[in-house]
């Protein structure tokens, strides 16, 4: 995977990723994929031949497993949702 690389929208999102992971401390990674297959990750990682982030559990199905409270799957969901349409919007 080389975002910077590629260039274009791939190297912009990378780059919204890095902020995003800077400046929330607790995030491990920060995805992207999309319905046509496409796939953006901070940091950057080596995927298997034929990965298909299609195929991933759906981010509702994560939030749930990993929220300890209703108060904090209801946090998390609409962070989350934020942050999306932040990117819909830069994009």
């Amino acid at each position: 995977m080389t975002p910077l690389k590629n260039g274009g929208i791939e190297a912009d999102m990378f780059d919204y990723f890095t902020l995003i992971k800077d400046t929330h401390q607790d995030y491990l990674y920060v995805n992207f994929g999309h319905k046509d297959g496409g796939f953006v990750m901070y940091p950057t990682s080596d995927r298997k031949p034929g990965y298909n982030p299609q195929a991933l559990e759906s981010l509702d199905s994560v939030v749930q497993q990993n929220a300890s409270s209703a108060e904090e799957l209801a946090s998390m969901t609409e962070e989350l949702n934020a942050q999306a349409e932040v990117m819909t919007d830069a994009v």
